[in-house]
């Protein structure tokens, strides 16, 4: 994924471009390491522990809950909402909901403890992925009272997948050696 997301912000601003965005990473690499370690790393790590108790339609119904935290972690960052939009999120909420309880009462082997086990870091996975990537797109607009004062500004908005990818190489490479 790094020398696909490299060779793409090369073709697209040529290397001059991408030594730019290296050098940012490495003025700022707090940033980076907070946006990748939210956005891509707790996601993950978090969908893979979810599937391992629950069933994988279950995670990936519950993790159609990123659409209600996106709309919360927006709201976070002061972004307004009409309350129409309000109310779809909790129409997608009252789903996620039944396909889990759904699944409690479906299948007599699934207890409690496997739904929680299934369900929370599936709906907390959902609101690491849309901080992460706003914290991103933050750093890209001009400095507000929302937007962290240490975010990096990035030269192009697409540039930040490069710069979460290079936190995460790293990230990956700790996690192997664990294992």
């Amino acid at each position: 994924m790094l020398l696909l997301l490299s060779g793409l912000v090369a073709l697209q601003g040529g290397l001059g471009r991408l030594r730019e965005l290296w050098a940012l990473f490495w003025r700022q690499p707090g940033f980076w390491t907070l946006a990748g370690s939210v956005g891509f790393g707790a996601f993950y790590a978090l969908v893979c522990f979810s599937a391992a108790y629950a069933s994988g339609w279950v995670v990936a119904a519950t993790f159609q809950f990123t659409v209600v935290a996106s709309l919360l972690v927006l709201a976070l960052f002061g972004q307004r909402f009409p309350r129409r939009v309000m109310l779809y999120a909790v129409l997608v909420f009252a789903g996620v909901c039944l396909v889990n309880f759904s699944e409690l009462h479906g299948r007599p082997s699934v207890g409690i403890s496997d739904l929680l086990l299934g369900a929370v870091p599936a709906l907390i996975a959902a609101f690491c992925y849309p901080l992460g990537n706003q914290l991103v797109w933050q750093a890209n607009r001009p400095p507000s009272a929302q937007a962290p004062r240490w975010a990096a500004r990035l030269p192009h908005l697409n540039d930040g997948l490069l710069g979460i990818a290079l936190v995460m190489l790293g990230l990956w490479l700790f996690t192997r050696r664990l294992a």
